[in-house]
């Protein structure tokens, strides 16, 4: 085996559990530091044959310019080796890989390969984002962030549902080597869309620093906040936290309206967002629970960070999903008090969802005050972020189920 030139190898899993290697996937022409199999995702069949394929990047290919190779799922054979037709020597290109839906009108999703070490606009090693066609490996979009030198855009990218309402498919791309305000390598990741290949937003890590490498693998797995819109996944690895260095995070960002204007949503940090003048940041509202009468339903304030609790004001929803709040029912919007009466009963096999909040007229989808004024659409704010296992609210936030009554 060649020293660093990679493999892609497929899997079979049986209905044990058991995993055995179904075929191995190479390159005829490999060479040593080719790095096959630095990426690799499942795509539509484009031989005609009935069988999905598969696209494996191998960035390390011809002196690091990088190619992406498209193997048959039927039989392992190589059916078509895409390059950057403006690529160069240590472009990387094919260091990350992913799939869009598609763009030219014949039905197979097309390809959306990074190339982070390609030079742009914004300096060397700004990184590109490139969106081919598995068919016949033409060029459909090339994509760059106007300020990014050696920020190395591409380094990871995922296609997400569509944001801005065009209905396509758009783009993620990781730039973890990116310079914010947090510091040098703090990390960034920005939005493209998939229809025209405009930027449509730049999300960084609020509380990163230099070296967090926010960027590092971004994703979607739809929507959590029930408002139709998918949120967006980045990973931080060598975010330090309260246990100590690299711990690393995952923070997951969500599009909602700042309502009262002062620049910060609810998610964001803005636990009422209906006054400019009220701003902060408690922890997470706490000992969410039905009383005995199975009809009241109790919470704890969250604590600010000195252990004191916070004096907010609330809504709870109910809803018969745990995702449906925002075409749910408001059942209170009660102000500081800290329970709420909902005289309605859930129906045999049917499961109520309460949601308890920070009250917000506007931002995810239906009001929560009202339960039909649509809200408007804004900007993609950080939601909340995982570190060492743990998840935090910005806001007041806690859910709790109840069932039929005995």
């Amino acid at each position: 085996m060649l020293h660093y030139g990679g493999r892609a190898v497929v899997f079979t899993v049986s209905a044990t559990g058991s995993c055995t290697i179904l075929r191995t996937l190479s390159d005829p022409d490999l060479a040593i530091y080719a790095y096959l199999g630095f990426a690799v995702t499942g795509i539509a069949d484009v031989t005609g044959d009935g069988i999905a394929d598969i696209a494996v990047g191998e960035p390390g290919y011809s002196n690091y310019r990088g190619c992406v190779l498209i193997f048959s799922g039927a039989d392992g054979a190589l059916v078509r080796r895409i390059v950057d037709p403006a690529g160069a020597a240590n472009d990387h290109f094919g260091e990350s890989v992913a799939t869009i839906e598609c763009l030219d009108g014949d039905g197979i999703r097309e390809i959306v390969v990074g190339s982070p070490r390609r030079s742009a606009p914004g300096g060397s090693s700004a990184g590109h984002v490139l969106v081919f066609s598995p068919e016949d490996g033409l060029l459909r979009r090339d994509m760059v962030n106007a300020d990014g030198g050696n920020d190395w855009l591409g380094s990871a990218v995922s296609g997400i549902p569509d944001i801005d309402g065009d209905g396509i498919d758009d783009i993620v791309a990781g730039a973890r080597y990116g310079d914010t305000s947090g510091g040098t390598d703090a990390g960034k990741a920005v939005v493209f869309s998939g229809a025209t290949g405009a930027e449509i937003q730049e999300l960084i890590d609020v509380e990163g620093l230099g070296g967090d490498q926010f960027g590092y693998s971004v994703a979607s797995i739809g929507d959590l906040s029930g408002d139709g819109i998918p949120e967006i996944f980045v990973g931080a690895p060598f975010d330090d936290g309260a246990v100590g260095l690299d711990e690393g995070s995952v923070s997951i960002f969500a599009r909602e309206t700042d309502c009262d204007g002062d620049g910060w949503a609810p998610f964001g940090g803005d636990c009422d967002d209906t006054n400019v003048a009220l701003w902060n940041r408690p922890g997470e509202a706490r000992e969410v629970a039905f009383g005995s009468d199975r009809r009241t339903l109790t919470w704890q304030a969250p604590a600010d960070p000195g252990g004191s609790s916070v004096v907010m004001l609330y809504d709870v929803l109910r809803a018969t999903t745990p995702a449906g709040f925002a075409a749910g029912t408001c059942v209170a919007s009660n102000g500081p008090e800290l329970s709420a009466e909902d005289p309605e009963s859930p129906g045999p096999a049917v499961l109520f969802h309460y949601l308890a909040r920070a009250q917000n007229a506007c931002g995810r989808g239906v009001s929560e005050r009202t339960a039909t004024e649509t809200g408007g659409s804004g900007g993609y704010v950080r939601d909340r972020a995982w570190s060492d296992r743990i998840s935090r609210f910005l806001c007041p936030i806690a859910q709790s189920v109840r069932a039929a009554d005995s």
